[in-house]
């Protein structure tokens, strides 16, 4: 048993030591752990019965409760550095019991170079990456469905850029089917 544990703290070592080597060489190092702590947005779970259906037909499909909320960059999720040329803004957005959450923002402009990058972190592969391009004359964008209950806003930009950065989320569909 002492081996194991011996071997599995080795391993554990190892395998935090060379964590950082592994990231994407686009990406800035991590910030140091103290800034890792990501801010929660608890939202209330699905509220609709899912056995229920909603009637007649002529109705859209219902698939989502709708929460509105108000969130931005400067009320919520916290903001780090690595250096002078790379900030992070990140907020982790949770409902006990979804299937699934998709996002609207009501403000969305981005200058160029700064990237909102959007993704359970149960699931990190299935991640959705907005930038530039993604600016609308509306102003608005309405992201792809996230399966789980649970989802990441990872916002990198340079510094100069923060105040040109228009970012709004106003509802959250808290998926029930």
């Amino acid at each position: 048993m002492r081996f194991i544990a011996i071997v599995s703290s080795f391993a554990l070592l190892s395998a935090c030591s060379l964590w950082p080597f592994a990231q994407s060489k686009d990406e800035p190092p991590m910030p140091p752990s103290s800034e890792l702590a990501i801010p929660v947005l608890e939202l209330p779970g699905p509220q609709s019965d899912p056995a229920a259906r909603d009637g007649d037909k002529s109705t859209p499909y219902r698939f989502a409760d709708v929460v509105a909320v108000d969130v931005t960059p400067q009320s919520h999720g916290v903001w780090s550095s690595w250096d002078e040329h790379q900030h992070r803004w990140r907020l982790e957005i949770r409902s006990a019991g979804a299937l699934s959450l998709n996002l609207h923002f009501s403000e969305f402009e981005l200058p160029a170079g700064a990237k909102l990058t959007i993704f359970n972190p149960a699931q990190p592969a299935a991640r959705a990456e907005f930038g530039m391009a993604n600016n609308r004359s509306h102003g608005q964008l309405w992201t792809p469905q996230f399966l789980g209950d649970h989802v990441q806003l990872d916002l990198v930009t340079d510094p100069q850029l923060k105040s040109a950065i228009k970012l709004r989320l106003k509802t959250v569909n808290v998926g029930f089917r």
